[in-house]
């Protein structure tokens, strides 16, 4: 039988790795939701300008169209590296590894076996695989169809 002293140890080695994938993953999912915001918000301003500037007559028929075309390349931009999506991915990610660091300090025996450290190992095992397959599978980049084509219907336009 292991000691208590090795339970414990692989307890806190584990809590602090929970920890660290907590705290990464508030940081990711923080920078993407940032950067969807940033680009929604510019999305907004450069239509902004366009209606004022048509409006008005401020702008010339070259001005408004090169603002149109920014934020047209603005949209296709955050359509294809899908920031709002990794935002809630790592937000998911962060959630699970917080009810995972909860299991293991508040329900576990006061003393805890190995065998009850490396069930709750497995599982944050299991999330981390579970997130990449996601990340693969829905995320990443895939030059082989437009981003506005819906994977799951070819010739359905949108998502």
């Amino acid at each position: 039988m292991v000691e208590p002293t090795e339970a414990l140890r692989r307890k806190e080695e584990l809590q602090k790795e929970l920890e660290g994938d907590i705290s990464s993953e508030n940081v990711w999912a923080h920078a993407c939701r940032s950067t969807s915001d940033l680009l929604m918000l510019l999305v907004l301003a450069a239509t902004g300008a366009i209606a004022f500037g048509g409006l008005t007559g401020v702008l010339s028929g070259k001005a408004t169209g090169a603002i149109a075309l920014i934020a047209g390349f603005i949209i296709l931009f955050a359509r294809t590296y899908k920031f709002q999506e990794k935002a809630a991915l790592h937000y998911r990610k962060r959630n699970r590894s917080i009810d995972l660091r909860d299991q293991l300090i508040f329900q576990q025996p006061e003393s805890p076996t190995v065998e009850n450290i490396a069930a709750i190992s497995k599982k944050r095992i299991a999330l981390l695989h579970m997130t990449q397959e996601e990340w693969e599978k829905e995320l990443s980049l895939d030059w082989s169809r437009p981003p506005l084509i819906n994977p799951k219907n070819p010739s359905q336009l949108g998502p």
